[in-house]
């Protein structure tokens, strides 16, 4: 049986938010400042989501983070 979680909200829209940002940065080419800037947002979002504390209590696994990169809120039966 497949794994399932319950993210909280607030780590789902963290990876929403940088998911936007990513594809912000690869959509059309950006002046530098703007560039610049994406990239500094897209860093702050990964150090957020990797360092909130759902995964102090959960396994931070490469499964998780596809279901977390999904958007799933399932949960575990």
């Amino acid at each position: 049986m497949a794994e399932t979680w319950l993210f909280p909200d607030d780590l789902i829209h963290l990876k929403q938010e940088s998911i936007r940002t990513y594809n912000a940065l690869s959509a059309t080419p950006l002046p530098d400042p703007e560039r610049a800037e994406l990239d500094e947002r897209l860093f702050r979002l990964s150090i957020r989501i990797g360092d909130h504390p759902y995964w102090r209590e959960h396994p931070h696994t490469p499964a998780a983070r596809v279901g977390l990169h999904r958007g799933r809120r399932r949960r575990r039966l």
